[in-house]
């Protein structure tokens, strides 16, 4: 089982959400997704690697475009 789903425990959203919070929040994401744990990982493992070697002294938003105000 990956590690982000080896928690019995429920996660905060599924808490303390209601479904239609989540809902449009989803929909004002404009990849028209949720983020995940996989969608960091990969950015750290791309700036990780040698691909990455020139990039320096920015800021990389992994947030599916949006941004709040």
């Amino acid at each position: 089982m990956p590690w982000h789903q080896a928690s019995s425990r429920p996660h905060f959203h599924d808490t303390f959400t209601s479904p239609e919070s989540k809902s449009a929040t989803i929909e004002s994401i404009p990849v028209g997704r949720a983020g995940n744990p996989a969608d960091v990982a990969a950015t750290v493992a791309w700036l990780a690697s040698p691909q990455a070697s020139f990039v320096t002294g920015t800021t990389i938003n992994v947030n599916g475009g949006q941004y709040f105000a």
